[in-house]
């Protein structure tokens, strides 16, 4: 019996159809089921079963409808960069390190939108190195990607990089060397307008073989002994995140040459790298027209070549360089770079304000150095505030020189303002009272406690009467409970 059962409900399920129909004014879609045995009679057919009507979204007749395969979204490809695998720690954390030269040297790409004449579309780099203790531009490198997305390889970074730290090493056999190249070209020059004797043209290449025999001997030296630094500090080089600082070449360039140091600011974090930033800021924004010549400093929009970028590029930087900054004392950051060489030479510590001598490691500090100490002591303990500091610099200008000249002829070496010669009382005393202006911090005012007042002055009048007036004494209960 069970096995007759399940071939009856077998056989229905076969000869079963679901017919669909669909209304085009209601946009609805009704099914039916109807049995299409060929045994079936007419009177054995059953009744059409009405299901659930389902809505229609494009109606059709006698079509059946299909899903239509899902659409995969094509998304843009990005570059799997290494997350700050070989990034260095912030060593500056917000430090001034502005001591000496060749300290601290601050990186950065910006791009310029400006295009090469008849190539596609892209946009040209500029790799900026910018020192902080003069915030001079040492170095600016443009460079032209055609594709957007594309990247400057760290090896060429480290090229450029190596040649700058060559430089800052010996820089004044390298000046020397430029000098006397230019004497001679100007000799040279002076003696092709002239008629050239046999024997100054015999002189010429006498010098010229024994230049080739010093460059040749130089060359073996180097190769048989090793090179030694003249710098005789770390040099930090501090950057950003970006893929051409993070790479592992990068990294083992560092590793490899002790002096160097190396610092990344954290993520998202502009702040971080403030000097370069700004640098970068006034290499584009600021529009000025040179007063010698009275050309503009604007960038076209295209260009022919990369070179004829990188000299309107050069002649910018140039400009800056030259222009007086806060930083610097009224200076331009050219000059205040030879005055921080000859303090170096004198064994001296510079730092924004002040320059004092500095006593060799292991000795006990001099009479002269603890005045100084006693002095900076006193400032920041009895002159907390700014209002000091003027008292100081108006009213008692002649009794603190009296004081503070006789130091500072032995122990202390100030910066002169070149443009003015009258500031040479205001400049000695910056020396001798040290970081009054960078340190020493006003204190913040304590609120004074004061009552609620309330909005009508007389109430708060009787308010005030009522809490100094002495309060009645209590009478004694009266007891209603009797």
């Amino acid at each position: 019996m069970t096995n007759e059962k399940k071939v009856k409900t077998s056989r229905k399920v076969k000869n079963l159809k679901i017919i669909s129909v669909v209304d085009k004014d209601k946009n609805f879609m009704h099914s039916y089921i109807q049995d299409i045995s060929p045994n079936s009679e007419a009177s054995s057919i059953p009744k059409p079963k009405k299901l659930k009507a389902k809505k229609v979204l494009e109606p059709t007749l006698l079509e059946p409808l299909v899903k239509k395969p899902p659409v995969k979204k094509i998304r843009a490809k990005k570059t799997n960069v290494p997350a700050n695998i070989y990034a260095f720690p912030n060593v500056l954390n917000g430090r001034n390190l502005n001591s000496k030269l060749n300290s601290v040297w601050a990186m950065d790409f910006t791009y310029l939108d400006v295009s090469l004449q008849g190539k596609s579309p892209g946009k040209h780099y500029c790799f900026v190195v910018v020192d902080h203790c003069t915030r001079k531009c040492i170095l600016c490198k443009v460079f032209f990607l055609p594709n957007r997305r594309g990247t400057i390889k760290s090896t060429m970074v480290i090229k450029m990089l190596k040649k700058l730290i060559e430089l800052a090493k010996n820089p004044d056999e390298i000046k020397f060397d430029m000098r006397k190249n230019e004497s001679k070209q100007a000799e040279l020059i002076d003696l092709e307008n002239e008629k050239v004797s046999e024997d100054l043209e015999d002189i010429i290449q006498l010098d010229k073989q024994q230049n080739l025999k010093l460059k040749y001997e130089l060359k073996n030296l180097q190769k048989t002994t090793p090179k030694k630094s003249k710098l005789g500090h770390k040099l930090i080089l501090h950057t950003d995140n970006g893929v051409e600082f993070i790479s592992k070449e990068y990294s083992q360039f560092i590793h490899e040459n002790p002096e160097l140091v190396g610092s990344t600011s954290d993520k998202g974090s502009p702040t971080q790298n403030t000097i370069v930033e700004r640098y970068n800021r006034l290499l584009k924004s600021q529009r000025k027209t040179d007063a010698d010549t009275g050309e503009s400093f604007e960038f076209p929009k295209v260009v022919k070549t990369t070179q004829q970028l990188q000299t309107l590029v050069d002649r910018k930087i140039n400009y800056l360089n030259d222009q007086p900054n806060d930083h610097n004392f009224g200076t331009s950051p050219n000059e205040y770079e030879i005055l921080a060489r000859v303090f170096e030479q004198k064994n001296t510590i510079t730092s924004n304000i002040f320059l004092t001598k500095k006593s060799p490691k292991g000795q006990p500090k001099t009479e002269q150095e603890k005045t100084v100490l006693m002095q900076r002591k006193l400032i920041r303990y009895q002159a907390p505030t700014f209002e000091a500091w003027t008292k100081l610099s108006t009213e008692k200008l002649n009794y603190t020189m009296q004081n503070t000249n006789e130091i500072a002829k032995n122990s202390l070496s100030y910066f002169m303002d070149f443009r003015d010669e009258q500031r040479e009382a205001n400049n000695a005393l910056l020396n001798t009272i040290g970081e009054v202006l960078e340190n020493v911090k006003p204190k913040p005012k304590k609120p004074k406690s004061k009552p609620n007042k309330l909005r009508c002055p007389i109430t708060y009048k009787i308010f005030k009467e009522i809490l100094q007036a002495k309060r009645p004494k209590r009478t004694q209960r009266i007891s209603w409970a009797r």
